[in-house]
This record gives structure tokens, sequence and C-alpha cells, in this order.
């Protein structure tokens, strides 16, 4: 997907919801990459079908987020980011 997040968004919001994000896909094996321009945020969430989409629900309501856009929907044979972790690196 594809979002743009709320401008009164904080750097320190940021990191604390890259964080929280972290601990929560760890405990529900949900893996991906999420790439941040500026306030764009695109996202590849890979996992359980229920989990992933229960998340992806949640990203949708949540209000940190505007212009919310599921791009593609697909059953993958395996994980491609399985090694990645949900981080946060300067460019």
């Amino acid at each position: 997907y594809v979002s743009r997040l709320d401008p009164s968004i904080s750097r320190q919001q940021i990191a604390d919801l890259v964080a929280a994000a972290a601990a929560f896909n760890r405990a529900n094996d949900i893996t991906g990459i999420i790439a941040f321009e500026g306030l764009r945020v695109c996202q590849i969430l890979e996992g359980e079908e229920v989990a992933v989409s229960d998340l992806f629900a949640a990203i949708e309501q949540d209000s940190r987020h505007t212009a919310v856009n599921e791009l593609d929907r697909s059953e993958i044979a395996a994980k491609h980011f399985s090694d990645w972790g949900m981080t946060e690196r300067s460019m």
C-alpha cells in the first residue's frame, strides 16, 4: 500500500510508530518492508492472510495515515522480506 502521513506527525512519533510496528509484526509473524519519503509511505506486508488483512484494516483507520491506497493483494509462495526488520534508516 501507499499512504501519506498526517502533516502534524513529528519525527519522534514516526520513530515510535516504527518501533511499535516492529514489535507487533514480530509477534504476529508479519514481515515486509516500509519506505518513507517525506510524508509519503510505501509498505509491503507479508504473512498469513488474516493477520495481514487485520493489520491493513487498522492502518486504513489510523488517523496518522491519509490517502491509504492498496496497490496489490496477492498470495505468494514464500516471503521475500523475512530477514528484514521494521527499521528506519537514513539515506
